[in-house]
């Protein structure tokens, strides 16, 4: 098994690693540059390159499996664009929303469709942490995050909040949202949003908090429901229930190294789909979603005004 890995940051080293740990017979190549691809012919693409450079390496790749690290791309057009070409041979297109793959999520997703604490009224996301931090082995001025050419910025870079509650709950109807650059960071994208957002059913309103400048990083959601709340999370790994019987928070499940292993438990997915036992579980149509949220944020904070989110 032939994988090319396009992208020698830190993320084409994650995926190196994970492949080489849960599958030790392929034969992995690293490429910095998109000229490199063409020679190769690999049976499996993985891109984690910069957002900005997706659509062609994808182009370059059509006919291999591809794992594609999020966002599907910068834009909603680019992502149509990639989604008007049918993948050649069947093969197998996953889009890298990791987090979907933590068994503290899953069990959180699962607590929420058992009812467990009765209607959900209202859910509140918080995710940050200092960007200069995120990848302390390079100056954060030079990586994808920090730079707007490269598809960085809070909303993109941080989308993993909107795959996973349009998971939970379906995408939302609507967004009202404020996003700036608030912070002293070197950087030429925004730092921070902060959002509001109406689902057509349940929970009747959502608030999702982003930043690139939290010193106490954290990545946290609280679904609040009729007859309890339900708190995920995702660097400690665990999943806790406050309801009238346990008149304080519960842990229901904890999982140590959940996001690393995350990984570990997406690559096996993912060949798991290759070999027709599976069906992806995010799809580079279902990963348009986020997308579609995401400029809806932008055109809001921009018009000041609530926006409705176009349905692909």
């Amino acid at each position: 098994m032939k994988v090319v890995i396009v992208g020698a940051g830190s993320a084409g080293r994650r995926h190196a690693s994970t492949i080489e740990s849960v599958s030790p017979d392929a034969v992995v190549t690293v490429v910095r540059s998109l000229d490199e691809i063409e020679a190769l012919a690999p049976d499996i693409g993985v891109i984690a390159s910069p957002t900005s450079t997706h659509a062609q390496a994808i182009d370059l790749l059509r006919g291999a499996h591809l794992l594609i690290e999020k966002p599907l791309a910068t834009t909603v057009a680019q992502a149509r664009a990639l989604l008007d070409t049918v993948p050649a041979n069947g093969a197998v297109e996953l889009v890298g929303y990791n987090l979907r793959f933590t068994t503290s999520l899953q069990r959180f997703r699962s607590e929420l469709q058992a009812g467990s604490i009765g209607r959900p009224l209202s859910v509140r996301c918080s995710t940050g942490q200092w960007l200069p931090e995120w990848r302390p082995d390079a100056d954060y001025r030079l990586g994808v995050t920090a730079q707007r050419s490269l598809g960085g910025g809070v909303l993109l870079e941080l989308s993993h909040e909107f795959d996973y509650l349009t998971w939970l709950f379906g995408l939302p109807s609507w967004v009202m949202a404020h996003v700036a650059q608030v912070s002293d960071l070197e950087t030429d994208v925004e730092d921070s949003a902060e959002i509001l957002m109406g689902f057509e059913t349940e929970p009747a309103i959502g608030n999702v908090s982003l930043d690139l400048f939290r010193r106490n990083g954290g990545r946290e959601c609280t679904v609040i429901g009729s007859d309890g709340s339900l708190r995920w999370d995702a660097v400690a790994g665990t999943v806790e229930r406050f309801d009238d019987a346990t008149t304080g928070w519960q842990v229901i499940t904890r999982t140590s190294d959940d996001v690393r292993e995350s990984y570990t438990s997406q690559w096996r997915h993912f060949l798991d789909c290759i070999n027709g036992d599976a069906e992806p579980l995010i799809t580079p149509r279902q990963a348009l979603d986020s997308l579609l949220v995401v400029e809806a944020c932008h055109r809001s904070s921009d018009e000041r005004r609530r926006v409705e989110v176009e349905h692909s």
